[in-house]
């Protein structure tokens, strides 16, 4: 591992580690503790680079455009945070001045924000700020074949373990004698929610697939230090397709009809590319293969009669979920230009609540809906051409790869990147910080595997 940033690395790692151990950092000290573990990270970097003179990453400079996105992704929130007069509101957001008159916060000076309440953007801006930080620390630091090993192999052996216990556990209590459950019930490992939980798997899955299609390529490197303990405990020839039959095993028993769809698209869609790339197909179809049949046979076999069963037009889940998207879609239609202000769908839910739930619902079930809702056009926009950039680089090194390392890791971050971004049509995991956190390091993970990269890799050439 290089000398340089050598210690803001190892804190990112700390972070990807421990965030979906802590609830999916689903809690206020959870994600705090992400928060200050990256900020600290990235500050220790930037002091780095001070002291020592190093000047902007070229690596940020290359890939100017997406940089530049990410960090208006925490600008915008913070205009919505912006005061104005009431006649500047009534010009440029009247249903937002309506909004506020009607829970009869007025302040005093006629001065109004865009947001209806200033500590749930708060919030949510210091959620994007970990978000943002972790994909610039991902964009910077991991820059060689090693790193992005130990960065997937951690995200995959996560997976296992809590996957491995979860079942255990589940098991242990369906079969006790105490126990006066009539069925087995969904697991979720260390969230709170088996959907949530389900869109982890899916991301450690993707990390298990890059790894299978990488192993075949160069089967005798081990590394050194920490690399070369995880390689050890891998065995890559013996035990991927055990970790991710147990993975795939967990995934099925979360019963979530959203991540194994999500999934499966992903998993199709990228298998698709490869066949169309002359290269990726010579290089990865073999594993690709297995990978199809191993997936098929599972989904099939376990998890497609629950996923079309859910999909009934009596399931109350299903219809309440399509009863939150009409009434969200009512709610766009008044802040669609800049938003209600982020974080604060709670708020305006009860508004607009047309007797569908007396409780009152924080997440609407469809992040790009919620989205258009708190941030407006813009902040979606932003957020889509995030997901479109890093798309872009990893189909790209796909279909023109060079490299069967880089197109191995770019397969594994777009099938990532795929099942997030569909799975969030029907649920909220970008509302989930580990998940969230995750995504964006796929996303760096993708930009940094893709055609314009320059993963270091002399190392590895040499066992070659």
């Amino acid at each position: 591992m290089d000398g340089q940033a050598r210690t803001s690395f190892v804190l990112l790692f700390i972070a990807l580690c421990f965030a979906p151990i802590m609830y999916g950092g689903n809690k206020l000290w959870a994600w705090g503790f992400l928060e200050t573990v990256v900020l600290l990270a990235f500050v220790i970097y930037i002091l780095q680079q001070l002291v020592g003179f190093m000047g902007f990453p070229i690596v940020l400079k290359q890939n100017l455009i997406v940089v530049i996105l990410v960090l208006l992704s925490i600008i915008f929130p913070l205009l919505q945070l912006f005061p104005m007069p009431e006649v500047m509101m009534e010009s440029f957001a009247p249903s937002n001045l309506n909004l506020i008159k009607s829970y009869s916060l007025v302040p005093e000076d006629r001065i109004y924000t865009v947001s209806l309440d200033k500590g749930l953007t708060y919030h949510s801006i210091h959620q994007q700020v970990l978000y943002a930080f972790g994909f610039l620390l991902t964009l910077i630091l991991v820059n060689s074949r090693k790193r992005i090993i130990l960065l997937l192999s951690s995200i995959m052996i996560l997976g296992v373990v809590i996957s491995f216990f979860s079942i255990a556990r589940e098991i242990v209590n369906y079969l006790s004698p105490l126990s006066t459950a009539k069925h087995f019930p969904p697991i979720t490992g260390t969230f709170i929610n088996k959907n949530h939980f389900a869109a982890f798997l899916n991301m450690s899955i993707s990390a298990n697939i890059a790894l299978i299609l990488l192993v075949n390529q160069n089967s005798e490197y081990m590394g050194r230090g920490l690399v070369k303990i995880f390689n050890i405990a891998l065995d890559w020839h013996k035990h991927l397709f055990l970790y991710l039959s147990i993975l795939c095993i967990a995934l099925v028993l979360t019963e979530s009809r959203g991540a194994i769809a999500s999934l499966t698209f992903a998993v199709a869609v990228v298998s698709l590319a490869v066949m169309l790339s002359t290269k990726a197909r010579e290089w990865h179809s073999h594993n690709l293969k297995y990978l199809l049949i191993f997936g098929t046979v599972a989904i099939f076999a376990f998890g497609w009669g629950f996923l079309l069963s859910q999909l009934d037009g009596d399931n109350g889940s299903w219809a309440m979920r399509k009863a939150l998207w009409t009434m969200t879609a009512e709610m766009a239609k008044d802040y669609w230009v800049f938003g209600a202000g982020a974080g604060v769908y709670e708020l305006v839910f009860p508004v607009y609540n047309a007797g569908i739930t007396g409780q009152n619902v924080v997440y609407t079930h469809n992040d790009y809906l919620q989205m258009l809702v708190e941030k407006g056009i813009f902040g979606l926009t932003l957020f889509i051409l995030i997901i479109l950039v890093a798309l872009k680089s990893a189909f790209t090194e796909i279909f023109h790869s060079q490299n069967p390392a880089k197109c191995a890791f770019s397969i594994g971050a777009t099938v990532a990147i795929l099942s997030m971004s569909v799975h969030g049509f029907v649920d909220f995991n970008f509302n989930i910080p580990s998940n969230a956190l995750y995504f964006y390091i796929f996303l760096a993970l993708a930009i940094t595997s893709g055609a314009n990269s320059r993963i270091r890799t002399r190392a590895i050439h040499r066992h070659s």
